[in-house]
């Protein structure tokens, strides 16, 4: 595993949850007896590296 691969000069991240609160399950009447609940989630992290710090690391390295 090389080291370059965990550097990022700026980096950004999201996270959504939505939770529904029995829209879906409450319609069929035996998910509504097990009273499970909906939730859905998305996470996303993006990260860019810069032409300066490719090349510093890269040289570092040789």
């Amino acid at each position: 595993m090389n080291v370059e691969e965990f550097i990022s000069d700026h980096y950004g991240g999201l996270s959504v949850n939505h939770y529904f609160y029995g829209f879906f399950f409450t319609k069929i009447l035996l998910f509504r007896r097990l009273r499970l609940r909906e939730a859905s989630a998305i996470n996303r992290i993006l990260k860019q590296v810069s032409e300066y710090t490719i090349i510093s690391t890269s040289s570092a390295w040789i």
